[in-house]
């Protein structure tokens, strides 16, 4: 809850690699990878961030009484375009510090 946004753009590194459609061939793979990015897209976003933690405390952890407007849905687009960003982000795209 208290992760600074380096740190959480380094997860978000290494779990979009892992399910990157491109590495992982796994049918769900691009379903997977626009997950990530939708996880991502909210933790990244102060104000969003903020109001998943309230659900969280209050006890809504993406059970029926959430409001579905609150879910982040992105295309493959928008989801390779949030890695690009994050890769871009944390100093050029390398990939080899997040082994």
């Amino acid at each position: 809850r208290d992760a600074a946004s380096v740190d959480l753009r380094r997860c978000y590194l290494k779990k979009s690699v892992l399910v990157h459609p491109d590495k992982n061939k796994h049918p769900d793979a691009t379903k997977a990878f626009q997950r990530v990015a939708a996880a991502f897209a909210v933790l990244s976003n102060e104000t969003k961030r903020r109001r998943y933690d309230m659900q969280l405390r209050a006890g809504r952890n993406g059970d029926s009484d959430c409001s579905s407007d609150e879910e982040v849905e992105l295309s493959p687009e928008e989801a390779f375009a949030a890695f690009a960003f994050a890769a871009a982000a944390a100093g050029g795209g390398g990939f080899t510090d997040m082994a």
